[in-house]
């Protein structure tokens, strides 16, 4: 895109999905002239649903700016959008919906004065103790890229849906799951990181079932699905686990989503239980 040569951006509930709501407003306004547009829908409260549903997904908990956001959630106020507008450059900013406000949603707009800002990184202190638990995005086995490859995306999915990996057939569309936009973001960021690249979620209707996924990434990725065979040859060894006091703090905090605790819980039982058979089979008390 090009900087400083756009009359308008517009923005549906989405900027506020971000780390830094300073740091995504200047990068927002450097992209339009001198009194150029920014047009945003955002919520404007705290909801139960949305933090019941959007909440599961981890760009619910992306920011670093808690002192900005309404307290347990990622959306501001219409004062703090205010404030934050002022300060990255806009100016006149509008609430033309006010009478939306109740509804939990908002329509801003606001006018750039055209200076380009350079985006200094934000420094954000980090809490004291261990650092929140990292999971294991691939599979440790053993074989050719295609089977590897097969391996991760049935993984993914079969997490994605909490299912057993032997319920989902390789030809079977993603609909027929219930697959759908919102699901799509963890299913496909499971598998782009891994492969370390970003993959866009619409993937997922342009390829809709497990094996024409394989293939594409096959023929679009090949030196990654090589590298991920290769890093797969050897078994990984687990990390160990965080103690319980930790996982509840960086959950309570924004810093570990519903479903990474809930996999680490089953991954931790799945490792308990080895532990014991292994012993059981030396004799071991």
């Amino acid at each position: 895109m090009e900087l400083g040569s756009y009359d308008i951006v517009i923005a549906a509930n989405v900027l506020h999905a971000t780390g830094s709501i300073r740091r995504t407003l200047t990068h927002a306004g450097a992209l339009l002239r001198r009194n150029g547009r920014v047009v945003m829908n955002e919520i404007s409260d705290r909801s139960l649903f949305a933090h019941l549903t959007f909440g599961l997904l981890k760009g619910w908990w992306l920011y670093e700016d808690p002192e900005l956001r309404i307290p347990g959630t990622p959306a501001l106020y219409p004062q703090s959008w205010a404030r934050v507008l002022g300060d990255t450059g806009f100016h006149s900013v509008a609430f033309p919906a006010q009478c939306a406000h109740g509804l939990g949603q908002q329509i801003i707009v606001a006018h750039s004065d055209g200076i380009e800002r350079v985006v200094v990184p934000d420094q954000v202190e980090k809490p004291l103790g261990h650092p929140a638990p990292t999971l294991q995005t691939a599979p440790a086995v053993a074989g050719s890229g295609r089977e590897v490859l097969t391996a991760l995306v049935l993984d993914g999915l079969a997490r994605t849906l909490q299912l057993e990996p032997g319920r989902i057939q390789a030809d079977q569309p993603f609909a027929d799951y219930g697959i759908d936009s919102i699901l799509g973001v963890s299913f496909v960021s499971h598998i782009g990181e891994a492969l370390g690249t970003e993959l866009n979620t619409a993937l997922l209707f342009d390829y809709s079932s497990l094996q024409s996924l394989v293939d594409y990434l096959l023929g679009q990725y090949p030196a990654q699905c090589a590298a991920l065979a290769g890093a797969t040859a050897q078994p990984a060894i687990p990390e160990p686990a965080a103690p319980p006091q930790h996982l509840e703090a960086a959950f309570l905090c924004g810093e570990l989503a519903i479903d990474e605790l809930l996999n680490i819980i089953n991954d931790s039982a799945t490792a308990n239980h080895g532990i014991a058979q292994a012993k059981a089979g030396k004799g071991q008390p």
